[in-house]
């Protein structure tokens, strides 16, 4: 009640200034705390900075108005009341509580993060109860738009450990849901239920155990809509698709029920080339009918119309397209055949151009501006009425670009036969030219006028460039801290409008400061990691493409899942502007378990947790690790051949506030390959830099400290001994690495058209010794295209290798050399086999080149089938190619896609495969190889 009455007070001044005569002078202005915080002094210091009005000054409603709505944007405020008594203004504010944190439970099978986007607040917002008792309807319509029949939501809150802020606790209870028991097909005669069915993500759904195989009406209704448009490029353009459902309460199911009116299949007919003269491919655009319908025969009528127009702008003036159509009954439809005749007629054409008139202007740039040409083949002479009158306004607009603003430009047609003669009839006019320039800059320093007014005493007058330079010279002085600024471009023209005296004037609105800058919901988050994205703003004239770059260098530090800039005094032109910085902080801890089987990692788990923003310092941490071949414990009991790989990493994302991101970690890791014999283990310390001038460009360097050590199953190595190779002792090694990758593919886990380049060169330099000197160049280049409508989608790849000796060495180590053969390349050999002795071991090579081709096709559902060729090369040497160094291989293989990728199995079959070899081999993998 008490606050109803802050509020009732508030309105009462607004009343009673509107009332006066003259409005009252402000006597006094107080702010008041309605509970204690430990942050009182700043609270009332930013209140008092963001009230409209001072002592001694005349206060109107507007000014009161302007004043609270400042208090409620800057966020820090829960509740904001005012109080008016003999001429004083005293508001009343209670310090705001924020949703520090919103904590979901039992969401299955729904994520987290879909039931908080569901929600209308985020951490870092101001909490407020009558806000919160609305999320439950929010999440409940989210539940039952997801097939659960009455799910219940129990909203609370409570106090968070740092004191007044709060933390909101939501517990879900889904409840019932219906299942689909049957999925029934009537009415289909051209599609076979099974290949129906394919395509429909419900029956998918109906195959998976539990709540996941829920029945969901809206992704039955986006079924019913993919099946037509299916049904459309079967060419049944008149299918009408009409589902039922049937409900059981006992039993919590539905029977779904698609009665499909196929209508007739659709045969265009076109008359034959000499005929038509045009291909198959162009009319296929004006032919749309079998991809959007054919109701009420309006596809057809629309076809009609647009195959007529086609022929009127290839010159075929008198052309007249008709339409016939037979039905043919079928053993299982009836077939519709649709005859599109063509009456073409004689094409007229362009014999010669003429253009009288022209004095100021070339004629060739004349001609150049028109569609209409009077050389080259009868096809690109075709004259079109609607396009001559194209080219006579294209004409008249490149004299007034030219400074003829009186020009006029008319055209004759006279016809000769089949051909016509076209006239272009110009009157140009006085041309006006620029007699002069005037720009008031003398009160802005720093303002390089030469760069922003282009125009020049003696140009041709064009109102376009006058227009383009007074916006550059806006902005220019917009930034020195005048964001209201107004530059108009003034013309006076002379008597004979022959020359136009042009003056640029600035009316440059007050000048604006940037004062305080405010972050709400940065709790975690240091305020110097936040002021640094600041530097050189804060105090200064207020720039507003510096407030963008400051707002797009705080999106990718990564710590926050939203940012919002509110300005306070921008819009009411106050002389200083306050800056408030919403954000809504990631959660800090991350952790992944996962695990599975992949051809050559065979059984696997693994798992890293971290501290996106370490100690609030911004800088990512994290501990990872990895176990693969688990299978040797776990059917040989043979723990010793186990693989592991474990880092403690750390990666800051904006290094001394630049634009690099630095990198370190300390790994160690036992490595060994698939059918090789020998294994390594390694330790050491990994940096990097990279920057990226662009979203899709990388640069990198990186730096490594590796100790290794080599070792052969077949025994144990004497690292004491001089008789032992080189390669087995302890080796020290320091590597360089630059690298780039340019990514522009559509996405990461299913891309369906773009391209993906990458290289690198590793500088390896042994310490102590020479056996790891050696240079590495290694490169890569993806390709994924799918056609338009298409399910098929084409995906190519290229990757080659280099290794060089240097600096004394004689040869490189075998954990270094280049292998293939298996899952991420030519895939009709097992594991590095591409190259094998005779006990089947690989054997690896300095120069590496591989290259795959593979089509995968969406045959419904999540499902994807995969038709794939590789080829490959694994030499010593780089020039003395021969046909017989490269092996090749086909197969096919499916995948299932999930969210994060997909899950696939495929078989390649060897080509040519040699005495004694195995046809091919099986894979298993996780996501695309390429």
């Amino acid at each position: 009640m008490k606050y109803c009455a802050y509020m009732y007070a508030a309105m009462l001044p607004l009343a009673a200034v509107s009332a006066a005569e003259e409005p009252d002078v402000v006597s006094a202005v107080s702010f008041e705390l309605h509970e204690a915080s430990d942050r009182s002094d700043e609270l009332l210091g930013i209140a008092e900075k963001l009230v409209a009005f001072r002592e001694q000054q005349p206060m109107d409603a507007g000014a009161l108005r302007r004043s609270i709505r400042a208090l409620r944007t800057c966020g820090m405020f829960e509740r904001i009341g005012v109080e008016r008594s003999a001429g004083g203004v005293k508001f009343l504010l209670t310090p705001a509580r924020y949703v520090r944190d919103i904590q979901i439970r039992q969401a299955y099978p729904l994520f987290t993060d879909e039931v908080e986007k569901a929600l209308s607040i985020s951490p870092g917002d101001v909490f407020r109860k009558e806000v919160l008792v609305r999320q439950d309807s929010m999440i409940t319509a989210l539940y039952r738009r997801e097939g659960f029949v009455a799910p219940r939501v129990d909203i609370t809150s409570r106090r968070h450990r740092s004191g007044r802020d709060r933390v909101v606790l939501v517990r879900v209870h889904a409840g019932e849901y219906y299942r689909i028991e049957t999925i029934e097909i009537k009415g289909n005669r051209g599609v076979s239920a099974i290949a129906i069915k394919l395509r429909m993500k419900s029956w998918w759904n109906l195959l998976l155990p539990g709540s996941a195989g829920r029945f969901i009406e809206s992704v039955l209704r986006e079924d019913v809509k993919k099946l037509a448009d299916f049904y459309r490029l079967r060419r049944f353009a008149d299918v009408a698709i009409r589902d039922t459902v049937i409900a059981d309460s006992r039993n919590r199911s539905v029977r779904v029920v698609l009665s499909i009116t196929e209508g007739e299949r659709y045969k265009i007919l076109l008359p034959p080339r000499r005929e038509r003269g045009f291909g198959r491919r162009a009319l296929a655009d004006d032919i749309t009918l079998l991809k959007t319908g054919n109701r009420n025969n309006a596809g057809v009528r629309k076809a009609v119309r647009e195959i007529g127009k086609r022929m009127r702008e290839a010159g075929f003036l008198d052309a007249r397209v008709s339409v016939s159509d037979t039905s043919v009954a079928r053993r299982r439809v009836t077939e519709r055949r649709v005859r599109f005749s063509i009456a073409r007629g004689t094409r007229t054409t362009v014999s010669s151009i003429i253009i009288r008139g022209a004095d100021g202007i070339d004629e060739a740039a004349i001609r150049d501006q028109m569609l209409h040409v009077d050389k080259g083949s009868e096809a690109k002479r075709a004259y079109d009425p609607d396009r001559l009158r194209e080219d006579v306004f294209a004409v008249q607009m490149l004299y007034r670009s030219r400074g003829f603003l009186k020009a006029t430009v008319a055209s004759t047609v006279a016809p000769q036969g089949a051909s016509v003669a076209i006239t272009i009839d110009i009157r140009e006019g006085k041309r006006t030219f620029i007699g002069g320039v005037s720009v008031d800059t003398a009160r802005f320093s720093g303002i390089a006028v030469r760069k922003a007014v282009t125009v020049k005493t003696g140009d041709a007058y064009r109102s376009d460039r006058l227009n383009r330079d007074a916006r550059v010279l806006q902005t220019m002085i917009a930034e020195q801290g005048y964001p209201h600024v107004s530059v108009t471009p003034v013309v006076a023209m002379n008597s004979d409008s022959s020359s136009a005296e042009v003056e640029f004037r600035i009316d440059k609105g007050p000048k604006v400061m940037l004062g305080d800058i405010r972050y709400v919901g940065a709790f975690r988050t240091k305020e110097k990691v936040l002021n640094r994205q600041f530097r050189g703003l804060r105090g200064r004239p207020l720039s507003l493409r510096g407030i963008v770059d400051a707002q797009k260098k705080m999106r990718d530090l990564g710590l926050f899942s939203a940012v919002r800039f509110k300005t306070v005094g921008l819009r009411e032109k106050r002389d200083t502007v306050h800056l408030f910085v919403d954000v809504t902080e990631k959660r800090p801890f991350h952790g992944t378990l996962g695990g599975g089987y992949q051809s050559d990692k065979k059984i696997f788990l693994n798992a890293k947790a971290g501290d996106r923003n370490l100690l609030g310092f911004g800088r990512e941490a994290w501990v990872a690790g990895e176990v693969s071949h688990i299978d040797s414990a776990l059917v040989k009991g043979d723990f010793s051949r186990i693989d592991g790989h474990a880092e403690v990493g750390m990666l800051d994302p904006r290094l001394f506030g630049s634009p690099l991101r630095a990198m370190v970690n300390v790994f160690g890791e036992r490595e060994s390959e698939l059918n090789q014999d020998w294994w390594t283990r390694n330790y050491g310390l990994s940096t990097g830099l990279t920057a990226s001038p662009d979203n899709r460009l990388m640069l990198g360097l990186g730096t490594n400290y590796e100790h290794r050590r080599l070792y052969y199953k077949s025994g144990a190595s004497p690292a004491d001994s001089v008789k032992v190779s080189g390669e087995l002792r302890p080796r020290d090694l320091i590597v360089m690495t630059p690298s780039f990758s340019w990514d522009r593919r559509d996405s990461f886990t299913r891309p369906r058209k773009g391209f993906f380049l990458s290289s690198s060169v590793d500088f390896s330099k042994s310490i102590g010794a020479m056996i790891d000197n050696f240079v590495k160049a290694q490169f890569e280049a993806k390709g994924v295209f799918t056609p338009h409508h298409s399910r098929f989608t084409w995906a190519g790849v290229v990757r080659g290798g280099y290794l060089r000796p240097y600096g004394g060495a004689e040869g490189i180590p075998a954990d270094q050399l280049f292998y293939l053969g298996g899952t991420g390349d030519v895939r009709g050999f097992a594991e590095n086999c591409f190259n094998a002795d005779t006990s089947g071991r690989g054997i690896g090579g300095s120069v590496s080149l591989s290259a795959s081709v593979e089509g995968r096709i969406a045959v419904g559902g999540p499902v994807e089938l995969a038709l794939f060729a590789d080829i490959g090369r694994l030499e010593d040497d780089l020039i003395s190619m021969a046909p017989e160094q490269f092996r090749s291989s086909v197969g096919a293989g499916i995948r299932y896609i999930t969210p994060i990728g997909p899950i696939g199995i495929l078989y390649g079959w060897k080509l040519f495969p040699l005495p004694g070899e195995d046809a091919g081999a099986f894979h298993f993998s996780l996501g695309y190889t390429f």
